[in-house]
């Protein structure tokens, strides 16, 4: 009894930890997109070739969604 309440009580914990690993790369990518956009001189090809890969991946989405 004791193991499988340590057992769920862990298993939790990780999905948790799980969930707070996603939420943060999330904001990382935002944090990352939006100082591209502030991007300067050589940082303008960077933004580009990031907001490319973007609509690339809006452009998937939409292609599921459609399906």
């Amino acid at each position: 009894m004791i193991l499988k309440s340590q057992n769920d009580q862990l298993t939790t914990q990780l999905e948790e930890s799980v969930r707070e690993m996603t939420d943060l790369k999330e904001k990382y990518n935002t944090l990352k997109f939006s100082r591209t956009i502030d991007a300067k001189g050589e940082d303008v090809h960077l933004a580009k070739i990031r907001i490319n890969q973007m609509v690339r991946e809006i452009d998937k989405c939409i292609a599921l969604l459609n399906r």
